[in-house]
C-alpha cells in the first residue's frame, strides 16, 4: 500500500492545556480531540499525576484508555475531585495522555497516516469552596476609663468552616503600655462553626494621668489562618484589623459616653 506521509499525521490531544474546577463539582470532564475523524477505532491511554494536589485528598487517581470509534473526533475523560469541609488553598494536578512505545501513536490501519500527540498534558486546578470567614472587631472604637477592664468582641462572618485563628496585640498611641494599660497579646481560636470571641485589656490607674485629656491606644488583629480575611477597620492590604480604645478623662460611665457619641454622629440629641 501507499506509505503514510508524516506530515498528514492525525493529532490527538486535550482541548485545553489548563482548566479549573470547584471541589464541590465531584467530577470534571476533560475533552480529548482528534484533528480528523477516524476511519476505524483507535485508542489512547491516559493517567493522572500529582501536582500540589494529592491523590486521595483533592482528587482520585484514574488511568485507562480513551476509545475513538469510527467517525469520532471528540471523547471525554472523567476524573473525580474530592470535596471536604476544611479550607485549603487552591491546588492542581495533571492528566497525561500516554504515547505507546515513546513514539507516534499507532495508525488505525496501515495505509493511514500515523497518529501523534498534540496537547498531551492538561493541568487541573481545584478551587476551594469552603469559606473560613472574615474576622473583625464588633466596634471600631471602644470607650473606657482608668481602673476598668475593656472587653472587645471579635466577630466571624462570611463563612464558618473549619478551625481558624489569628493573633492579637496592643499597640501604643497617646496611651502607653505599662503606664496607662497592661500590654496584652495572644491568639484567638475559633472552632468549626464558632462565631464570636472576646479579649480583655486591663486599664491602669495613673497618678500622672492628665484628667483634661482623653488618651487612646489600639488593639490589633494580625497573622490570620490561611484563607481568613480581616474586616472592619483594616490597613491598606487587609493584613491587620484595628480597634481604637479611648481612655476617657472623665468618670462618665463608658457605655453612656459611647451611646451619646453615636447619637451625635447621627445628628440626634438626647
Amino acid at each position: 500500500g501507499q506509505k503514510p506521509n508524516a506530515g498528514d499525521a492525525c493529532t490527538v490531544g486535550f482541548a485545553e492545556a489548563e482548566t479549573t474546577v470547584l471541589e464541590c463539582a465531584g467530577t470534571i470532564q476533560l475533552k480529548v480531540i482528534a484533528s480528523r475523524a477516524a476511519a476505524r477505532p483507535f485508542e489512547v491511554g491516559y493517567t493522572t499525576e500529582e501536582g500540589t494536589a494529592r491523590n486521595g485528598v483533592r482528587f482520585r487517581h484514574s488511568d485507562g484508555v480513551v476509545v475513538f470509534d469510527t467517525g469520532q473526533t471528540e471523547r471525554t475523560i472523567d476524573v473525580q475531585v474530592i470535596d471536604d469541609d476544611s479550607w485549603q488553598s487552591d491546588e492542581y494536578f495533571f492528566v497525561r495522555l500516554l504515547e505507546p512505545g515513546g513514539g507516534a501513536l499507532a495508525s488505525p490501519r496501515p495505509n493511514m497516516p500515523p497518529m501523534k500527540l498534540g496537547v498531551a498534558k492538561t493541568r487541573i486546578t481545584v478551587l476551594n469552596d469552603d469559606m473560613p470567614g472574615t474576622l473583625s472587631f464588633d466596634v471600631d472604637e471602644a470607650y473606657t476609663h482608668e481602673g476598668m477592664r475593656v472587653t472587645l468582641g471579635v466577630l466571624r462572618t462570611q463563612g464558618t468552616v473549619g478551625r481558624i485563628s489569628c493573633k492579637y496585640k496592643t499597640s501604643d498611641g497617646g496611651a502607653v503600655a505599662g503606664r496607662d494599660f497592661e500590654e496584652v497579646n495572644g491568639m484567638l481560636v475559633f472552632e468549626d462553626g464558632e462565631l464570636f470571641k472576646t479579649l480583655e485589656v486591663p486599664i491602669l490607674r495613673s497618678e500622672a494621668h492628665d484628667v483634661e485629656d482623653d488618651e487612646s491606644f489600639r488593639v490589633v488583629l494580625f497573622d490570620p489562618s490561611p484563607g481568613v480575611k480581616f474586616g472592619g477597620t483594616t490597613d491598606e492590604d487587609g493584613t491587620r484589623s484595628f480597634c481604637d480604645v479611648v481612655i476617657t478623662a472623665t468618670k462618665e460611665i463608658p457605655f453612656c459616653r459611647r451611646v451619646m457619641r453615636k447619637c451625635v454622629n447621627r445628628d440626634l440629641t438626647l
